[in-house]
């Protein structure tokens, strides 16, 4: 896989600059060290850059450099622009460096991106003459692409903390750098023995029709970016829209819909373990795999198991639809929830939603689109069908139930990540790459390396849109119709979702009074 370097703007603009001073082009042959994997040990401590690279001979060259501190006025002048002009603080927050506020900057005099060796010196101690050397041209490479993802490194390398600075001016932006990532841990709780019984709605399943589901992969890849900057060998997004095609495709030659009756009736062994089963216990462990299926009787005596999980979806694709009504509740909610996912998955009306194992690792699982009507609809009616005791967590010796928010989600999720895992098909020089691993493998990755620390928060940030009506404050437009002209006006305002019965705020004025600051941050 050939890696890309600035992939953003931003990017582009710290390699564009080094274009100016590689006076000797090393900067191509820096390229493929830094593909090769050659330079190591990088770490940037305020202004400094230090590295190891391995070169010809057997012990590895050190490089150095120093970036020219901005000085007190420089940075007032900065947190001046950014405060003057909201939009800017809200690009940055989502780890985009608007270009306006470069161009500012340059108007100003202050160097933000390098313009002459003056601007980045640096020293290693291979006996190239050249400066850059190729060496230190390969280190370049690799803080381009932290640049990529972080945009507050081109900062952090003049020793300038811009949100430690913006709190000094009475913004309290600082804890807003961090992505927030939604944990693993969060997503179950103490097992509890009380349950709500659901009782079986006969009217609200015959409204039941999945055929309304639309096909959801256009829409939810237009949302996302081409060429995230977690992913510098290609384009994730034409990957992730492959998987959709693929996925879609494999599950369809099997699948049922909720009106086709099986043209064979089960054999007797089916038969009579469907009519046994009472209660139905999955089992996953705290880190989302798969560990048991156990299906008992009215008695608790457990009737069959799964180990395996392939086996578990196989016995539910040989369950006849036409007798789903005549199954017991748990088996009537589980069925129906495989038949509602694997429509779902066949409409591509999913995505993934990333999630913090412990401190620095990291999983994928894949949920239901309910940012679409018709999908949130469905999901709905289906979860109102479905007893909330069918899937559970292991943990150490402890059995954890999801928490009450999320136990249909999880089951659904279950469900999903399976086709995806099972069919997404991608060849091995794909997948050896830790993003694909992550989302259509269901690997717990690490990042922790200084090629991918940055790696989650860009992910996270990809995916966000996906979540927007989840978040307390929303855009609306406002429409005012103005009869006597025979016109309207269109105004886009903010709504606080907590206070439905508030007006929303109109945008000028949110940006404007100095009470909405922690709004303007959301």
């Amino acid at each position: 896989m050939r890696k890309t370097y600035g992939n953003t703007w931003w990017g582009k603009q710290w390699l564009n600059s080094l274009n100016n001073i590689d006076y000797s082009n090393r900067l191509p042959r820096g390229r493929t060290y830094a593909n090769k994997g050659l330079a190591r040990n990088i770490e940037i401590n305020k202004n400094v850059i230090t590295a190891e690279v391995q070169g010809s001979r057997r012990k590895p060259y050190d490089v150095f450099f120093s970036i020219p501190k901005f000085s007190a006025t420089e940075k007032a002048k900065i947190i001046g622009l950014i405060t003057d002009n909201p939009f800017f603080l809200s690009k940055l927050l989502n780890r985009e460096l608007p270009p306006n506020l470069n161009r500012l900057c340059e108007e100003n005099e202050i160097h933000i991106f390098p313009h002459d060796w003056g601007d980045l010196e640096g020293n290693c101690s291979c006996p190239d003459w050249a400066i850059p050397c190729k060496h230190m041209a390969s280190v370049l490479y690799l803080v381009a692409n932290e640049i990529d993802k972080n945009p507050f490194l081109v900062f952090q390398l003049h020793d300038f903390d811009l949100f430690k600075g913006l709190e000094g001016v009475g913004y309290s932006a600082n804890e807003q750098t961090g992505v927030s990532i939604f944990s693993i841990d969060d997503l179950h709780r103490p097992f509890s023995f009380e349950k709500d019984k659901k009782e079986w709605d006969e009217a609200l399943y015959q409204t039941l029709d999945f055929s309304i589901i639309p096909d959801c992969r256009d829409s939810l890849l237009t949302i996302l970016s081409e060429q995230p900057v977690f992913y510098n060998a290609g384009k994730f997004k034409m990957i992730l829209e492959k998987v959709y095609a693929k996925v879609a495709r494999e599950v369809s030659k099997n699948t049922f819909s909720k009106n086709k009756k099986t043209t064979s009736p089960p054999d007797e062994a089916l038969a009579k373990t469907m009519d046994e089963v009472e209660e139905i216990e999955i089992l996953l462990d705290a880190e989302l795999d798969y560990t048991t299926t156990t299906l008992r009787n009215i008695k608790g005596k457990s009737i069959l198991n799964f180990d395996k999980e392939e086996e578990f979806i196989h016995w539910l694709e040989q369950l006849p639809i036409e007798k789903l009504t005549q199954f017991s509740p748990a088996l009537r909610g589980l069925f129906l929830t495989f038949l509602f996912s694997k429509k779902i998955i066949q409409q591509s009306a999913y995505h993934a939603q990333l999630l913090r194992v412990g401190a620095k690792r990291f999983k994928v699982r894949w949920i239901a689109a309910n940012l679409n009507e018709e999908v949130k609809n469905a999901f709905d009616k289906v979860h109102t069908l479905t007893p909330d005791d069918l899937i559970f967590y292991k943990k150490g010796s402890d059995i954890l139930e999801p928490v009450p928010q999320d136990r249909f989600m999880a089951l659904v999720s279950f469900f999903l990540n399976h086709f995806v895992h099972t069919y997404h098909n991608l060849n091995y020089n794909l997948t050896n790459h830790s993003a694909v691993n992550l989302f259509f493998n269901g690997s717990v990755e690490r990042f922790v390396d200084f090629e991918n620390k940055e790696y989650p928060g860009a992910i996270q940030l990809w995916l966000n849109r996906f979540f927007i009506s989840e978040k307390e404050f929303v855009p609306v437009l406002m429409v005012d119709d103005q009869e006597e002209e025979g016109m309207f006006q269109v105004k886009i305002a903010v709504e606080d979702k907590s206070k439905p019965l508030q007006a929303p705020i109109e945008l000028d004025h949110l940006l404007e009074d100095n009470k909405f600051s922690s709004v303007r941050l959301e």
